[in-house]
């Protein structure tokens, strides 16, 4: 998807401001033995580190005479691996009503952590069979692929019990329900409450996995690549029923 570097730096802000308002973790924890340096005090960003090339808007806007690829930038701090997996985890747990018992399902290892949404983050329910359509497969492995593709970064967990997949958004770009034409998608903001998986579940299991892991804290899907994927989804159903 096209991103011009205004748009990354306001997620990398939005990432700044979710870790202030998380509390730091101690060595005590024995989820987080070791707090991850994302949690540690600020310091001046590192350099961008390359995660994936993705296309960009040319510096003069559309048709101007620049253009290339730019890197996903990582949050500071976050170097991927386990490291990357706390810091993304202890984010997460600011969502959690009771933080030690979701801290004790995900220590039990597929078991989910109920999270309020509509604070740091929301969550868009799409039916499965919109996002296979969208991508062209079922294959669950080969969905992930190409939804890790489409998104530039981003969050998303797959219920394989319900089949719906939910996108991680930021709260303050979320619609209303109201706003889409179809009931079989729905957003889950103040009030709605979503059972999120261990961050290190990455693959089919259990209930639900990460479809699309959150690669650092904060780290939202952007609400146009949902809706853009959800209309192609519709838009591909609509050619099958019509052939």
């Amino acid at each position: 998807m096209r991103r011009t570097t205004a748009d990354r730096e306001r997620r990398r802000e939005l990432a700044d401001a979710s870790q202030e308002a998380v509390t730091p973790v101690t060595g005590s924890d024995p989820l987080f033995p070791h707090p991850p340096a994302y949690l540690q005090p600020r310091r001046a960003l590192p350099p961008t580190e390359p995660l994936r090339p993705v296309e960009e808007e040319p510096e003069g806007g559309p048709g101007g005479e620049e253009s290339g690829t730019c890197a996903v930038e990582r949050p500071a701090g976050v170097t991927g691996g386990p490291e990357r997996q706390l810091a993304v985890a202890q984010w997460l747990l600011s969502a959690a009503q009771d933080v030690d018992r979701a801290r004790v399902h995900w220590q039990q290892g597929s078991h989910l952590a109920l999270l309020a949404c509509g604070g740091i983050f929301s969550a868009v329910r799409v039916p499965a069979h919109l996002v296979w359509a969208a991508t062209g497969s079922e294959d669950l492995a080969e969905v992930d692929a190409r939804l890790r593709t489409w998104f530039d970064g981003g969050a998303a967990i797959m219920d394989l019990h319900s089949h719906h997949y939910y996108f991680l958004v930021p709260t303050s770009a979320a619609p209303s329900c109201g706003d889409h034409p179809r009931s079989d998608v729905a957003v889950l903001g103040r009030d709605h409450y979503l059972g999120v998986p261990p961050v290190s579940l990455t693959e089919p299991g259990g209930r639900s996995y990460w479809s699309v892991p959150m690669w650092g804290p904060g780290a939202l899907c952007y609400m146009d690549e949902v809706e853009q994927l959800i209309q192609r989804g519709r838009a591909a159903r609509d050619e099958a029923d019509n052939a």
